[in-house]
């Protein structure tokens, strides 16, 4: 008989930092297969951020629904130099999808300071269900 077992699966997505301090999308509608729950995430540094005094909050929703947990702030001092990496939250509630759902990355305009330059990937870790196995 088949059993269900569950795998971590890294999702990557190169990212450049919000230069302005309007509400922005990082990553758009990525659509999930099969069912699962998204456990964690951060930020690698590729190239250094720079601004004075920058700082953003970022959060992941599934579909339009915010992830509870996922919110974060990263202040220039997380991505000043290549190769740092920021934990940006813990999800803990709302982070279960299924089969056919969205996955998004944003940054609202409420109190951010503009990075004038800084790219990097960002990891989203999924835990998928595998049948079969």
């Amino acid at each position: 008989m088949a059993r269900e077992r569950r795998i971590l699966v890294p999702l990557n997505f190169h990212v450049v930092l919000p230069g302005g301090t309007g509400a922005a999308d990082l990553i758009t509608n990525v659509p999930l297969r099969g069912n699962g729950t998204v456990v964690a995430w951060s930020y690698t540094a590729d190239v250094a951020a720079t601004g004075t005094s920058a700082s953003r909050s970022f959060n992941l929703e599934i579909g339009t629904v915010d992830i509870t947990g996922s919110a974060a702030t990263m202040v220039l001092t997380d991505a000043d130099a290549a190769g740092e990496t920021k934990a940006l939250g813990v999800p803990t509630g709302a982070n279960t999808y299924k089969d056919g759902d969205t996955l998004s990355m944003e940054s609202p305009s409420a109190g951010a300071v503009a990075f004038t330059a800084g790219q990097g990937t960002v990891t989203i870790w999924l835990e998928v269900e595998v049948k079969g196995i």
